[in-house]
């Protein structure tokens, strides 16, 4: 049974005092959680303005919960007043409907499965009590409160189909190819209510995402993007250097011509394969002028690996290495992984630093280095790969810990989390959580 269909008579059945609506509570409460988000203040719960904001979302959330009209394309990420606009309406519209939707969800089945709700909650008062806040590092130790949130994630399945997804290349599927560009629609009901992944599909059981022994197990049915791991990525360096351009033709495969200075920061990804492991690289390209500086570095907190780019042509770009390498390794981990990269190796005729001066000042510094080309896509694929291939050696070895807060990589398929064990550990039992 949905939870959300349920009447007022088969709510005041599932507890003894008035049933309550939360629908405007929960709504204009996540909004305004986003309202300072993005403004850096809140709106009055009897604001007219805010009011209508909030019903205009919930009228389309309702449209598209039943039926996808046509949608434009999103043109290609750019810091236009368009993009702003639409990314802070989006950002608006996915915290405030599909959260406080997800919210009510959740009350509704605690209130109809009270079982639940007290096993959750002794679980919340032997970890957290009652005289701190709840903190992120509290998860690890509250498996079947974990479980629970992700049961009615499976069983509300709140947007059945999903968003729309445009492929960035040629993909196979089964016996078909999908082209670069085609609007994909997903049928996430398909796989959450998949028995092949889930025993009892019509029935909310925690039990789903729980092991024999009682720890959380995340299904694969589950897993982001389809990615085993997901990696921060940053490119640096200063302007000029071709670092939007090495984006481009990492994520298109195509040079990009009549490129403009980087404005703060621009985002790409992509899903590669690293040693039998599919891994999306999330990739933040920073301006390289010094008025930037500021934004773009604030953007080097949790990066897990960087491309750190010069311009062989230019010395002046050369000398700037020292401080950009400083930025990188003070502002988002000791450890983070660098590749060298001396861009616009197609220009060798101009060449101002040479190979074997860039490649002592990498072994020097302990970073890896490679000569590219942007134009001709010379070992800038070759470049990502590296840099992500030495990431997950090192998850592998125990050296990178992923669940370590910044990290800047997450776990797509939690039963990956064996590849940083010591070996022969993974043989030994779970030991119980220190809270």
């Amino acid at each position: 049974m949905n939870p959300l269909s349920l009447g007022p008579a088969e709510l005041s059945s599932l507890s003894p005092r008035l049933a309550l609506r939360p629908t405007f509570l929960l709504g204009s409460a996540v909004s305004n959680i986003v309202c300072c988000l993005v403004f850096g203040s809140r709106f009055g719960y009897k604001d007219q303005e805010f009011l209508t904001l909030l019903s205009c979302i919930n009228q389309n959330f309702l449209l598209l919960s039943s039926r996808w009209g046509q949608e434009k394309q999103n043109p290609d990420t750019e810091f236009t007043t368009e993009n702003l606009v639409m990314t802070t309406l989006e950002l608006f519209f996915a915290g405030t409907e599909t959260v406080s939707t997800t919210l009510r969800c959740r009350i509704l089945l605690l209130m109809k499965y009270p079982e639940i709700k007290e096993k959750v909650h002794k679980e919340i008062d032997r970890v957290i009590g009652r005289s701190r806040l709840p903190a992120t590092e509290d998860r690890s130790c509250m498996p079947y409160t974990d479980a629970v949130i992700h049961e009615v994630h499976r069983f509300a399945d709140v947007i059945p189909m999903s968003l729309p997804h445009v492929t960035t290349q040629d993909v196979q599927f089964r016996a078909y190819v999908i082209p670069k560009g085609t609007t994909v629609i997903p049928l996430l009901s398909s796989v959450l209510r998949d028995t092949s992944w889930f025993k009892n599909t019509d029935v909310f059981d925690p039990g789903h995402f729980l092991d024999g022994s009682g720890h959380f197990q995340k299904s694969n049915a589950f897993m982001p993007f389809s990615a085993d791991f997901l990696f921060k990525f940053l490119v640096i360096g200063s302007a000029g250097t071709g670092k939007s351009c090495l984006l481009h033709q990492f994520i298109e495969n195509k040079f990009k011509q009549d490129s403009n200075h980087t404005i703060g920061v621009e985002f790409g990804s992509k899903v590669v394969n690293v040693g039998g492991k599919t891994v999306k690289l999330q990739i933040w390209d920073t301006a390289g002028q010094e008025r930037f500086r500021s934004v773009t570095r604030s953007y080097y907190r949790g990066a897990a690996g960087a491309l750190l780019v010069y311009d062989i042509t230019s010395r002046e770009t050369y000398n700037a290495l020292t401080n950009w390498l400083t930025d990188a390794r003070t502002l988002a981990s000791p450890s983070i992984v660098i590749i060298l990269c001396g861009n616009k190796k197609d220009l060798d005729a101009d060449r101002e630093v040479t190979f074997l001066e860039a490649s002592r000042f990498a072994q020097e510094n302990e970073l890896m280095f490679l000569e590219t080309s942007a134009l001709t896509g010379e070992n800038v694929e070759e470049a990502f790969l590296k840099c992500a291939r030495t990431i997950l050696n090192k998850i592998e070895s125990g050296e990178l810990d992923p669940e370590r807060m910044g990290s800047g990589i997450q776990y797509g398929d939690a039963s990956l989390r064996h590849l940083r064990q010591p070996r022969g550990a993974q043989t030994q039992s779970k030991q119980p959580c220190s809270c």
